[in-house]
């Protein structure tokens, strides 16, 4: 399946999907949701560095029957849009870090919410 990470700052509209991921793992989306939860996986910095400014983490998946049915909705999601903590097919590190700085920066909703249709 494949699951999005939005930050939420508890202000309304003041929220951003910044990351999409697939998982065809043994476990599946439950395991790999469970790690970022326990250790942050592989984005821990990112997530450390959010809930130190008090953001809210929210996750939502969507399970599908075959592996490589998620994956390609995945590609399809990282080509349409700009996910601040995915590098491939989106930002590179550096414009990733600054734009998340100015992202637990804010005063006022930069980013509002979207609804993914896949």
């Amino acid at each position: 399946g494949i699951y999005e990470l939005r930050l939420n700052k508890g202000k309304g509209k003041d929220t951003c999907v910044v990351y999409i991921g697939s998982s065809c793992a043994k476990g599946g989306l439950c395991d790999r949701l469970s790690q970022y939860v326990t250790n942050g996986a592989h984005k821990t910095p990112l997530i450390q560095k959010a809930l130190s400014a008090g953001t809210t983490i929210e996750a939502r998946a969507r399970t599908y029957k075959l592996c490589e049915t998620a994956r390609a909705c995945e590609n399809e999601m990282l080509a349409e849009f700009d996910y601040l903590w995915n590098i491939r097919n989106n930002m590179t590190p550096s414009k990733q870090e600054a734009s998340v700085t100015a992202l637990y920066g804010m005063t006022q909703p930069v980013f509002s919410t979207r609804e993914v249709t896949a």
